[in-house]
């Protein structure tokens, strides 16, 4: 079986981490806050999750922001990898979108939220708002504030790479596992979520224009 999954949010956000933590080997540039992905990138591994094992095609890309050129062209590339991916899917395949937002982050931006929703109906396709660098398991106001304005998106907390606070307490990695589980077992769950999203706000806007 096979699992194309896009990974993408803003420069910071720990895209290219999570993927270095699912190969198991840095293989992607990383930074703290700052754009070091510079282009679209593809990497495959397989992950056994249970008897099954699944062939992993994970897709980095650049950092989206604001009212930037960059972004533009990003967007694009991610628009046409969605629209092959699903050319040449499976039955059976997975084709799911990561959005990866810092935990730290003081708010979620209505361009986010806009994007999310657009590719997602536009391609049928489910996404998981991931909550990056979360040093525990407690879910914050950022999160509340997102599963309030998005309740038909999942979300899931992770750290992807072990975290040692100021006073030299080590903080293990955790969540990978489970945000792979999730998007790979409960996947048909979330394709429907979305069709239901999808088929209401075509009825909200029929009701709107009558």
């Amino acid at each position: 079986m096979k699992a194309n999954i896009v990974i993408m949010g803003q420069s910071g956000n720990g895209k290219s981490t999570i993927v270095n933590a699912i190969m198991g080997k840095d293989v992607a540039p990383t930074g703290k806050g700052t754009a070091v992905t510079t282009k679209n990138q593809i990497y495959s591994t397989s992950y056994r999750l249970g008897n099954d094992y699944w062939s992993l095609n994970l897709y980095d890309t650049v950092g989206i922001e604001l009212s930037d050129k960059v972004t533009q062209a990003t967007l694009i590339d991610i628009e046409d990898h969605l629209r092959k991916s699903q050319m040449q899917s499976s039955t059976f395949d997975v084709n799911v979108v990561w959005f990866c937002i810092n935990n730290r982050s003081s708010r979620f931006q209505d361009f986010e939220i806009d994007l999310i929703r657009k590719l997602s109906y536009e391609y049928e396709i489910p996404f998981v708002i991931v909550m990056t660098q979360c040093l525990d398991n407690q879910i914050g106001e950022l999160e509340k504030s997102i599963k309030k304005e998005m309740p038909e998106v999942v979300t899931a907390r992770i750290l992807a790479k072990d975290y040692t606070l100021r006073g030299g307490t080590a903080i293990k990695s955790y969540g990978l596992n489970d945000l792979l589980a999730l998007s790979l077992t409960e996947y048909n769950r979330m394709k429907v979520r979305v069709l239901e999203s999808k088929l209401n706000a075509i009825q909200q806007e029929l009701d709107v224009s009558e």
